[in-house]
């Protein structure tokens, strides 16, 4: 009987919390050899996005800028600038910089386009959308594979 004591493992156990993007878990650990096992996993919660919060008003010349971030760690999950029709000036006879003019509806800012472009942006968001189908595809496949 001594000799079983002797060999018996005194276990504690550990919680780890899950966060936004980190798996929690429940771990228990022999306090004399260091023997360790997971009990069970709490899987990562994802970030709750929170609404826009103001970094900057736009001024004269300068955009503004706002951001999302989880409403939970404080990640911040998106930024942008903006414009104002107040925040743009007039173009003037002077010789000192111009303003970038506020875009329209459809995203065209009025200025002259050379002959040859394209709407690059339109073309960068096709192929964003692209990359993430191809993504999720790679991870639906790898999911399926282990």
């Amino acid at each position: 009987m001594l000799l079983a004591e002797a060999l018996a493992h005194q276990y504690e156990e550990t919680v780890v919390e899950a966060t936004c993007t980190v798996d929690g878990c429940i771990r228990r650990t022999c306090s004399l050899c260091g023997d360790t096992f997971i009990v069970s996993i709490t899987p990562a919660a994802g970030h709750t996005v929170g609404d826009w919060t103001l970094v900057n008003h736009p001024d004269v010349g300068e955009p503004g800028r706002r951001h999302k971030t989880c409403e939970v760690c404080s990640a911040v999950l998106e930024s942008e600038t903006f414009w104002t029709e107040e925040t743009v000036s007039e173009p003037n006879d002077s010789h000192g910089p111009s303003e970038p003019p506020l875009p329209d509806e459809n995203g065209n800012d009025g200025g002259k386009e050379e002959e040859g472009c394209q709407n690059v942006g339109g073309n960068i968001l096709v192929i964003v959308i692209v990359l993430a189908a191809l993504l999720l595809l790679w991870c639906l496949d790898f999911r399926r594979r282990h």
